[in-house]
């Protein structure tokens, strides 16, 4: 008898393991598109976490929610790195291009300058 309530409990704690394995396989945890936006500027921006850029950009966010699509150009001169990005974020979607000072100044990117379209 001890002998079959310890294979029935085995089978339960198998089941229960892969229960709780295929459930947060199911379950995957992501990040939203804007969360990515918000935490980029964070990381990139040359002034820190806390900078005003960074609480404006927030705000920008904030509005971008309401949109298909929204994109910044963002100058040299604001970032850690000290190149200029282009970035464009949807729903589902965030991506960071960093641009050649060529093509800034072919846009007219200027170097402590944010421009931001909403579509």
């Amino acid at each position: 008898m001890a002998n079959v309530i310890s294979k029935l409990f085995l089978v339960v704690v198998v089941l229960l393991c892969t229960a709780f394995t295929s459930f947060a396989e199911d379950k995957p945890v992501t990040v939203t598109s804007y969360e990515k936006a918000a935490t980029w500027m964070k990381e990139n921006n040359k002034w820190g976490q806390e900078a005003g850029i960074v609480k404006a950009f927030n705000q920008d966010l904030e509005q971008a929610k309401k949109k298909k699509k929204t994109t910044w150009e963002i100058g040299w001169g604001l970032t850690k790195s000290k190149n200029a990005y282009f970035l464009q974020l949807t729903a589902d979607e965030f991506t960071v291009t960093e641009i050649s000072p060529e093509e800034a100044a072919k846009r007219g990117i200027r170097e402590m300058r944010k421009e931001l379209v909403f579509y």
